[in-house]
């Protein structure tokens, strides 16, 4: 069974998020940037979800960008959880080393469904191709900015 950290201050998302995923991975759960770097020192997880906003001083992109400099984490498929939909943020995710993102509030289906397409993306793989398509997607956007204010 994959395991998967989930970093979520908020109990109630907490909860339901290990309420869904429960049977389906190992789960850890951790609700501070400091709990989640501990988990992941002390264990190791094929999946991260990762709160963008964890309430502190820290966010979930300061965690992830830790969780990277560390060699068992440099290619771990991670997923940004975030209520912030607009998309010059969805961009940042990717390029701040996030996979992908999903958005609150999440059904069962999309959750499982976005976690099971990135098993195929592992720590062991030099660089998996959907890793290369979201940065790439994530540049043709910031190149077009420019084109888009001068109307």
């Amino acid at each position: 069974m994959k395991r998967l950290l989930i970093v979520e201050d908020d109990p109630a998302q907490l909860g339901m998020l290990k309420h869904m995923l429960r049977g389906h991975y190992d789960l850890t759960a951790a609700a501070t940037f400091e709990e989640g770097l501990a988990a992941a020192q002390t264990s190791r997880f094929d999946l991260l979800l990762i709160d963008i906003n964890l309430g502190g001083p820290h966010s979930g992109i300061d965690l992830l960008k830790r969780l990277r400099q560390m060699a068992t984490y440099r290619l771990t498929p991670a997923l940004a959880f975030t209520a912030h939909r607009e998309l010059a943020l969805r961009v940042s995710f990717l390029e701040q080393g996030f996979d992908g993102y999903l958005f609150k509030p999440v059904t069962k289906q999309v959750l499982l469904g976005t976690l099971e397409a990135l098993h195929p993306i592992s720590a062991s793989a030099p660089e998996h191709p959907m890793r290369t398509i979201w940065r790439q997607l994530a540049s043709l956007w910031h190149r077009a900015q420019p084109l888009h204010a001068q109307r």
